[in-house]
């Protein structure tokens, strides 16, 4: 596995690299729900959360690569959790992030079905603003957890 671009870490190059791309979706997710609450601007929010999803889509899928081909748990060996709370932290974090991802594709598709190139509000617009509500709270958990497990895993010593 390579070596990452944190200096406080003994994480590869992908663990890095998914912090920061995990970091610029949340600020891009907080981006598109205030252009759709405040601004009103539905057009921009499904250009971004179209986008978002792409992103999440390929970072994922790489770092998944990169975790069965190269592992993981040999840079964490050295952290004090590892027999302890580590690995219960990771199935934490995988439950968050597989029911986040369900409940991201079932909006994804919903709104997909239900709006066209030019969204407006319709009757549609309350069922996707709930499941918007629970995939944006899903994200976040799933963010925290993930940040979470890579310090206990490839920061503390």
């Amino acid at each position: 596995m390579g070596e990452g671009f944190f200096y406080f870490s003994r994480a590869s190059f992908a663990f890095d690299f998914l912090v920061c791309a995990l970091l610029v979706v949340l600020v891009l997710l907080t981006l598109s729900i205030y252009l759709v609450r405040v601004k009103r601007s539905y057009k921009a929010h499904r250009v971004l959360q179209i986008s978002l999803s792409a992103l999440l889509l390929a970072v994922i899928i790489l770092f998944e690569i990169e975790v069965r081909f190269a592992g993981w748990s040999d840079q964490a060996l050295v952290s004090p959790h590892y027999n302890t709370i580590l690995f219960p932290f990771l199935w934490l974090h995988v439950l968050c992030a597989v029911v986040t991802c369900g409940l991201w594709a079932v909006t994804l598709w919903g709104a997909l079905k239900s709006y066209d190139v030019n969204p407006t509000p319709n009757p549609y617009s309350a069922n996707h603003k709930m499941l918007g509500k629970y995939s944006t709270i899903g994200l976040w958990v799933t963010a925290v957890t993930g940040l979470n497990f890579y310090y206990l895993a490839f920061v503390c010593s």
